[in-house]
């Protein structure tokens, strides 16, 4: 992208929604100088929309105009899995956020190309980017707000968790010892050639769960090991004939289970093999997949290609990242992730192999309370195991920054909703325990999770709840991401607001 179509937020083009010193109109200056909305004259409503927005109709659109870009990816309930806009149809059911910000579903009315138009990249905090033409709303704190009016700290509304599916019942449904083995060859299994299914490791815990997963599943099945150096084990897999004791027949069922996933190619083609470590990805049919099945499969995965660390001396401070250099299998961990009810935020780290630079997509759990209670007793690694197993005994008593770390919410906001209650801002936020600087905007910007459910509680404040049924995620930058773009609108009966590539999105209304 050319050094001049590149624009952060703050020289954003779009000036509509702001006054003549930059402030969002809407706001007054504090005191101090910081700025705050005006809770009062922007109500949080029922919608979760400002009191001052109107339905947005195609007569009613803003002048640069709206609509998605037709890739961005929306959670389809109907079909289980993250689905482009453009291919979404009339009548599928997606998910979308309630008047009291939880997770609803509702039956798509219409898509429709809302023309071209130049689009902006958004990127956020947890890695997330949505490209949308400028006039699109987001969903704020206090109500809608197009492209045009956010900024570098503003914050967007994201779900805590992916709603089950809701058309998959008459499909074939995968065995927990399927959700294991897959997971374990997505990490360290060897698929790109011919009939050949290995897994490779030093672990031998995984190895012997590796084996009798696949033994479970695939009852004919016969292993060779090799030993190489450093103690690394290769398991190879054939379909129960052993000749002279050297190879064996491919590896049967479990090889026509992985062509069918798509995963190995067809019987017969000429470019014989499979998926190799950049070009891995998750089965549609375990995306959809039951909760205990995604819960071996995430634990299989990071028994092999994930990482538990310490982020403090004090055992409470633990993390947990996941790695790979496939795009695609990152996009998936992190659907699958949130299925559990784990966010996370996902970033890039360049590195160098032999040939060239490349780029390895590092997840990065920012719940690891949620993550050690829906994944204790489904990883197999004996040293992981031992720190999930602790990390969920410890359960809430673990460090601040392992639960929900990345929900921030504009400090001004909660001043103001505080204010509104006819209190002074002081005693309760003593009352939760928190630090002065919070109490004064030219002190702290941000409020993270836990202090946001310790202020709703000690202000028992209704509007302070229902703003944490969503994660607020920061607002990083903005770039110009096409001069003309094909975008689309989605309308959605009875949701005001639908999940687009990880945050709440407005839909068009009739």
């Amino acid at each position: 992208m050319a050094e001049h179509e590149s624009r952060r937020l703050n020289e954003s083009p779009f000036g509509s929604g702001r006054d003549r010193k930059g402030r969002m109109r809407g706001t007054k200056v504090s005191p101090n100088g910081g700025y705050s909305t005006v809770v009062e004259t922007r109500a949080l409503t029922a919608t979760g929309c400002g009191a001052e927005s109107e339905p947005r109709t195609p007569a009613s659109k803003g002048a640069e105009g709206s609509g998605v870009s037709g890739s961005s990816r929306i959670y389809s309930v109907t079909r289980g899995h993250l689905v482009d806009i453009r291919d979404i149809t009339v009548g599928e059911i997606v998910q979308g956020a309630g008047p009291d910000l939880r997770p609803v579903a509702g039956r798509v009315t219409s898509v429709e190309p809302a023309g071209t138009r130049s689009t902006y990249a958004t990127r956020l905090s947890n890695g997330s980017i949505l490209t949308c033409a400028p006039g699109h709303q987001f969903m704020t704190p206090v109500g809608w707000h197009e492209t045009g009016d956010i900024r570098p700290g503003d914050v967007m509304a994201a779900p805590w968790v992916y709603i089950p599916p809701a058309g998959v019942s008459g499909r074939p449904r995968a065995s927990v010892a399927q959700g294991r083995i897959l997971g374990l060859l997505l990490g360290d299994g060897y698929l790109g050639q011919a009939a050949d299914i290995d897994f490779v490791g030093a672990s031998p815990e995984l190895h012997i769960s590796f084996s009798q997963s696949v033994l479970s599943a695939f009852p004919e099945s016969t292993f060779r090991s090799i030993v190489r150096e450093r103690g690394v084990v290769t398991t190879m897999v054939s379909g129960g004939t052993v000749r002279g004791g050297v190879g064996g027949t491919p590896a049967g069922g479990l090889l026509t289970w992985l062509r069918e996933l798509e995963l190995k190619t067809p019987r017969g083609e000429k470019s014989a093999g499979g998926s190799l470590s950049d070009t891995k990805f998750v089965p549609k049919s375990f995306l959809e997949a039951s909760l205990p099945v995604i819960q071996e499969l995430v634990g299989a995965l990071w028994d092999t290609d994930g990482c538990i660390f310490r982020f403090t001396k004090s055992p409470e401070g633990r993390g947990a990242t996941y790695k790979t250099i496939s795009i695609q299998l990152a996009e998936d961990v992190r659907f699958l992730l949130l299925r559990l009810g784990v966010p996370t935020s996902i970033s890039q780290l360049p590195y160098e192999a032999r040939k060239g630079s490349r780029l390895a997509y590092q997840i990065s759990v920012t719940d690891t309370v949620r993550f050690a209670e829906m994944l204790n007793g489904h990883l197999h690694h004996g040293g992981k195991a031992a720190e999930v197993a602790l990390m969920a005994g410890l359960g809430k008593d673990m460090h601040s920054r392992a639960r929900r770390l990345g929900s921030h919410l504009p400090v001004g906001i909660i001043q103001d909703l505080v204010r509104e209650s006819g209190v002074s801002v002081r005693p309760v936020f003593e009352a939760a325990g928190l630090p002065r600087a919070m109490m004064s905007r030219a002190g702290m910007n941000h409020v993270g999770y836990g202090n946001q459910v310790r202020l709703a509680l000690a202000l028992d404040s209704p509007k302070l709840h229902r703003l944490t049924a969503v994660q607020w995620v920061k607002v990083v930058s903005q770039e110009a991401a096409a001069a003309d773009e094909l975008v689309f609108e989605i309308a959605v009966d009875g949701v005001h607001s639908i999940i687009v590539n990880g945050v709440a999105v407005r839909t068009l209304e009739r």
